[in-house]
């Protein structure tokens, strides 16, 4: 390697002598006469020169004012320094301003040559340090872009997978389409009401949408029966809660989801189905999930009845608190104005992930400002699965 020479010196006859002296030791050399021509030469192309040689007394600006300003360009470029002066406040101040070493006068060709391949064997670590620091860097932002696509690849495969499984139960059941994206926005804008985190409620939207998946496993006969059902086909069409907890719950994506699939039936009193879990041993998506289930369903045509209004939702729904439903759950849909409903129905029916939406806190806040904050935060002790009973 051809390594790249300044030299500075005021006196001329010493700058030639140096330049000729070195360019016969293989060094590409050019000459300064001062501080400032040096400078302005660094400043103009710093990856120009390696190594800096510079007298120290010189008019105007002094060798260790120059490798002050040198070093602040580029720190990587060595910097020797000529001197008749070796007393320890120079020293001091040479260290301070990024010299490498002194050469003291008079000094030999043997001397000079010597510094010299110390000055670019350190020019060679400072460059291979510099240069493995930007390729680790330019290596770790590739690496991340990779992981982040990758994240957004298997998010949209996950995504994938939920719509074709909620879409296989929406196309047996015409009367209910659309009601698995619905329950579960209305699920996810209750959790974000009561304080849960978005992991939590990535899950719950995930359990909420595929909370019925088991009815596909519940024969047509039964399923689509246009009459009442006997016991015996109400034990069959109750089964399918433990049905899609087993469909789902090995998908490692769906093992949270699988304990709201397998308690969405259950009542806060004890009464439900399959488990008869009781307050606050039900999973807390599992809790939210009923008021949002009764407000879909309340609010939705059906072939029997029309929909219902909101008033008969809040009406129903503070009916049964404390037996069917968690009268927290309840304090937070009391907080929600109908407005918040609307709004998440139509983004829903969309195919939106609420709970992916990057707005939708701000949502509930806005348009939940003036009402009353009664509903206390849902504790971490209640988002605790439930396994085995």
């Amino acid at each position: 390697m051809e390594w790249r020479l300044l030299v500075v010196d005021d006196e001329e006859e010493i700058r030639l002598k140096l330049r000729e002296l070195l360019e016969m030791q293989g060094y590409n050399v050019r000459i300064a006469a001062d501080g400032l021509e040096a400078f302005s030469i660094v400043k103009a192309d710093p990856s120009s020169i390696d190594v800096l040689l510079t007298d120290f007394k010189m008019p105007g600006m002094n060798g260790i004012e120059l490798a002050d300003r040198v070093s602040q360009i580029d720190s990587k470029i060595i910097i020797l320094i000529i001197t008749a002066f070796s007393d320890k406040e120079t020293a001091i101040q040479a260290m301070r301003a990024g010299i490498s070493d002194f050469l003291d006068k008079p000094f030999t060709l043997h001397d000079l040559i010597f510094a010299l391949h110390k000055a670019t064997e350190k020019r060679t670590i400072l460059v291979q340090n510099e240069n493995y620091k930007l390729n680790l860097e330019r290596m770790v932002w590739e690496r991340t872009q990779e992981l982040q696509r990758a994240f957004r690849e298997i998010k949209a495969t996950y995504r994938q997978t939920l719509e074709s499984l909620g879409a296989a139960l929406d196309t047996r059941d015409v009367e209910t389409q659309s009601h698995s994206r619905r329950v579960a926005g209305y699920t996810v804008t209750l959790a974000f009401k009561l304080g849960l985190t978005r992991p939590q409620i990535i899950d719950i939207e995930r359990g909420a949408f595929l909370h019925d998946v088991g009815k596909i496993g519940v024969p047509d006969a039964i399923f689509l029966k246009p009459g009442p059902l006997t016991d015996e086909e109400w034990r069959i069409m109750r089964s399918h809660a433990e049905l899609g907890y087993r469909m789902v719950r090995n998908i490692e994506f769906l093992r949270e989801a699988s304990e709201m699939v397998l308690s969405h039936h259950e009542r806060f009193d004890g009464t439900g189905y399959p488990r008869r879990l009781k307050g606050e041993a039900i999973p807390v998506g599992a809790r939210i999930f009923s008021v949002a289930d009764t407000l879909d369903a309340m609010t939705s045509d059906r072939v029997y009845r029309k929909k219902l209004s909101f008033e008969d939702v809040l009406t129903e729904v503070r009916k049964y608190s404390g037996t069917q439903f968690d009268p927290t759950v309840v304090g937070a849909f009391e907080e929600i104005p109908p407005d918040v409903w609307q709004v998440i129905k139509e983004r829903a029916e969309r195919g939106e992930s609420i709970a992916e939406a990057p707005d939708i806190q701000d949502l509930v806040r806005a348009l939940s400002s003036d009402a009353p904050a009664t509903s206390p935060p849902i504790q971490e002790v209640d988002q605790q699965r439930v396994v085995g009973m």
